[in-house]
């Protein structure tokens, strides 16, 4: 996970995407600015998040956001990247991640995540994500107890 620039917490990279890049492009891309790891995407993603952004509309209402999320089996950690200066990057234990994570949109990615891997809800008082559209990757490790703590980005 890595610090908000504003300071308000951890939240797992994210960005845009520029029109001449694939959606996986742009999350290797944010992943290495933001978080200064790579690393092999599970693909296809986990799906389309929508949110509400902070960014106010000309109406005055929050403007709506989707995100594209993947997961990122981290390979390599680099000692300096392009936000390092304005970011902490830090490793969560699996469990402890819904806590430490900003937005409610990515602990439902996260619990898609888990799910899909027929795992225990890392949070079970918190409702179940109803939005999975895809998932991608292997299953690694014993369905019934995920690791401790596992390198991937989402």
């Amino acid at each position: 996970m890595v610090s908000s620039r504003a300071g308000k917490g951890y939240a797992f990279p994210k960005g845009g995407w520029e029109l001449d890049e694939s959606l996986e492009d742009a999350a290797r891309r944010e992943t290495v600015e933001e978080a200064g790891v790579r690393g092999t995407l599970e693909t296809p993603g986990l799906g389309r998040f929508d949110f509400s952004s902070s960014k106010l509309g000309r109406g005055g209402e929050p403007q709506r956001g989707a995100a594209f999320m993947f997961v990122l089996h981290v390979s390599e950690e680099l000692q300096s990247w392009p936000e390092s200066e304005e970011r902490v990057r830090e490793w969560v234990p699996l469990k402890l991640a819904p806590a430490r994570c900003r937005y409610a949109w990515m602990r439902d990615a996260l619990e898609c995540w888990v799910a899909a891997r027929g795992w225990p809800p890392l949070d079970p008082g918190r409702h179940s994500p109803s939005l999975v559209w895809t998932v991608g990757g292997k299953v690694e490790g014993d369905r019934q107890h995920p690791p401790e703590s596992v390198s991937v980005a989402l």
